[in-house]
């Protein structure tokens, strides 16, 4: 092996060790927002907020429900759509027996073939204005839990395999 004063040396050490140190500790720093919640993290207080989040999400069915209850003149479509949620929301019934009386509403209803389409849309609209609501609710909730994980946990480990890394390169460097 041979050795080099320190005036000699064609490459300085420390800036490489330093850029690898500081990207490897970024690299904690990004990890802290981008890794999954662990079990730990979805704790009872996280099953509990996304409870309330899917209460929310009923209520906004339950708006839209009404914005389509409260019009004057409803379609063939729109009255129908009513009396099927209308009989989703009987608690009495088990799930067999509302289907069963769901298809029973939309047989009594004979909807041509534009009212069908529009019953379509409805459900559709329904079912993807809750999705929406639940979706981002849970996105913003599941940011704050990761925005409340400890930063060293992940940044200095990275630190340490970053530094590890410039400090393997340039003794590598140096031996060839």
């Amino acid at each position: 092996m041979k050795t080099q004063s320190i005036q000699e040396r064609e490459h300085p050490v420390f800036p490489t060790i330093l850029a690898t140190t500081t990207a490897g500790a970024a690299t904690g720093l990004i990890a802290k927002h981008v890794l999954p919640l662990t079990n730990e993290e979805m704790d009872e207080e996280y099953k509990e907020t996304v409870r309330l989040i899917r209460t929310h999400t009923n209520k906004t069915k339950a708006k839209y429900l009404d914005e389509i209850r409260n019009i004057p003149n409803k379609t063939l479509a729109q009255d129908t759509f009513v009396k099927m949620i209308d009989v989703t929301q009987d608690e009495k019934k088990s799930g067999l027996e509302k289907a069963f009386q769901m298809k029973k509403v939309l047989e009594n209803a004979k909807l041509s073939e534009s009212d069908n389409a529009q019953l379509r849309f409805m459900m559709k609209n329904i079912n993807e204005r809750a999705k929406d609501v639940t979706h981002k609710y849970v996105n913003a909730y599941e940011k704050v839990v990761k925005s409340n994980r400890p930063l060293a946990w992940l940044m200095v480990p990275g630190a340490l395999v970053g530094f590890t890394i410039g400090l393997t390169r340039n003794i590598l460097k140096t031996e060839s």
